[in-house]
C-alpha cells in the first residue's frame, strides 16, 4: 500500500470515527434526545390508585457529545380532564433515579369519570379512562 492511499483511509476512519462521536445518543443521528414515556394501564376504576412508570427523564440533553445527560431530581405527573374546563384531578411527586426514571402512585378520586391525559410538564406521555364501579 502506497503512502497515498493509506492517508486517504486514515482521514475516512476519522471522519467516520467523529460522525459517530457527533451523533451518540441522538435519535438517528437528528440531534434529538427522547421526550418522557410511561408505562401505565389504559383503564382504572375511581377511587383507586394507579401507577405510572416513567422513563426518560432529563433535565438535559448531551446529544451532542458534550457529556453526560442529567437526569431530573424530581418530577410531578398529573391527571388532567380532557373535558372543559381540563382541570387537574390528581396529581403525584417522585424522585427520580440516576437512570432517569420514577414510579409515581396517582390516586384517582372517587367521582372521577371519564378519560384523563397523564402529564409531565406541558407533555402528555399517556391517557386513562376512570370507570365507575
Amino acid at each position: 500500500m502506497n503512502q497515498r492511499t493509506l492517508i486517504a483511509r486514515l482521514s475516512a476512519v476519522w471522519i467516520a470515527a467523529v460522525m459517530v462521536a457527533m451523533t451518540a445518543g441522538c435519535s438517528l443521528g437528528q440531534g434529538s434526545c427522547a421526550a418522557p414515556r410511561a408505562e401505565m394501564p389504559s383503564t382504572a376504576a375511581a377511587g383507586t390508585t394507579v401507577t405510572v412508570r416513567l422513563f426518560e427523564l432529563w433535565t438535559s440533553c448531551a446529544d451532542q457529545g458534550q457529556g453526560a445527560s442529567t437526569p431530573m431530581s424530581k418530577v410531578e405527573v398529573r391527571g388532567v380532564s380532557t373535558k372543559d374546563p381540563k382541570i387537574i384531578l390528581t396529581s403525584a411527586v417522585a424522585d427520580v433515579g440516576k437512570d432517569a426514571s420514577a414510579v409515581v402512585t396517582l390516586s384517582l378520586p372517587t367521582d372521577a369519570s371519564g378519560t384523563l391525559t397523564v402529564q409531565v410538564g406541558d407533555q402528555t406521555v399517556g391517557q386513562l379512562t376512570i370507570t365507575r364501579s
